[in-house]
């Protein structure tokens, strides 16, 4: 791993951009990513604190601490001190979940809680880390590993770190690249006025929903595939494109601009926990085209090239081309999981 000088890195933008968003609403809960993995009675509490800690170990990462210096710039300072794991009574299974997840003091305390739970006879182990160092994918990796220590395996360390990213990303701002991409996205973004809200309420009295999930049951999957191939377009292009058109609409105006994520790993990195998910700003104009062939093309075109743009990070939109697309919209296809793999059990 490549350090600078006293142990001190830039946040990635992405990073900076959530320390950014989080500072403005303190209290929030809402970059908290909460995990309770119920192991069962036959689990030994000794083993999984210690592979708790292996784990920790292999993905040093995520003990880095944030810090402000004298002049109040934030940075990641990378720590090799012990993981905090505490150990809990709880006297009933019908305990309140929420009370455990509580806001980060960013500049307080660590970026990460680990709890053993033991209720009644049965263990549970939850886990709280920070969207700052932690994505979707780094669960994954995360309860992977944790499940091949507890079972006596030896983890290896992962040779690329988001310090190592954070370093290069910093580079890679100031060469001929960096340009190059901000020229992209002002060639395609620079004076577009749009706004895209469905229902829009100026007063911002309407009811928020926290959640709401809508199983689509009458979607014709093999046909999205087939014409996928046929059109020789992505799966997520379709959707994409679906949303801008149906986001037009609901908004009153015959083109669209929305926000998507897309995952940033390489296969260097496919065992690095980190926020290495992007936001990246999506236009549609679906008028512009002779028929959905070419309104896919041209869709799929701009997607491929904001992400190969995206060391122009979507702060660096917003604050210098003036756009500001209010909805996010994000196709995760086979990504979400829910459910890990835990000693050879679901």
């Amino acid at each position: 791993m490549v350090k600078p000088v006293e142990n001190k890195y830039l946040l990635t933008r992405t990073e900076y951009g959530i320390y950014s968003e989080e500072m403005k609403r303190p209290g929030t809960t809402v970059y908290n990513l909460p995990h309770f993995l119920y192991l069962g009675t036959d689990i030994s509490v000794e083993r999984l604190e210690d592979a708790v800690r292996k784990t920790f170990e292999a993905h040093p990462y995520l003990k880095i601490r944030l810090f402000a210096d004298e002049n109040g710039y934030v940075y990641k300072r990378q720590e090799e001190g012990d993981v905090e794991i505490d150990l809990v009574d709880v006297p009933s299974k019908d305990f309140d979940r929420r009370s455990f997840v509580r806001p980060f003091e960013l500049l307080q305390e660590p970026l990460y809680r680990v709890m053993i739970l033991r209720i009644q006879e049965e263990v549970c182990l939850f886990t709280d880390f920070h969207h700052i160092i932690f994505d979707l994918t780094s669960q994954m990796i995360f309860y992977r590993d944790l499940s091949r220590a507890y079972q006596g395996e030896a983890l290896q360390k992962e040779e690329k770190t988001g310090n190592d990213v954070s370093v290069e990303e910093a580079a890679m701002r100031e060469t001929v690249a960096f340009a190059e991409a901000r020229e992209y996205y002002r060639s395609v973004f620079e004076g577009i006025e749009l706004e895209s809200v469905p229902f829009q309420d100026r007063n911002e009295e309407t009811e928020e929903v926290e959640v709401f999930d809508y199983p689509v049951t009458r979607l014709d999957i093999e046909g999205v595939r087939n014409f996928s191939h046929e059109a020789e377009v992505r799966i997520s292009t379709i959707f994409n494109a679906a949303f801008g058109y149906v986001l037009a609409g609901l908004a009153n105006t015959p083109d669209s601009l929305y926000m998507t994520v897309f995952n940033s790993r390489n296969q260097e990195m496919a065992d690095t926990v980190g926020m290495f998910v992007k936001t990246y700003p999506v236009y549609c104009n679906p008028v512009a085209y002779k028929d959905c062939r070419e309104y896919l093309k041209a869709l799929e075109s701009q997607v491929d090239s904001s992400r190969k743009y995206s060391v122009y990070s979507f702060a660096d939109a917003c604050e210098e081309l003036k756009i500001h697309p209010r909805v996010l919209f994000a196709y995760q296809g086979k990504l979400v999981q829910n459910h890990y793999e835990f000693n050879g059990r679901l």
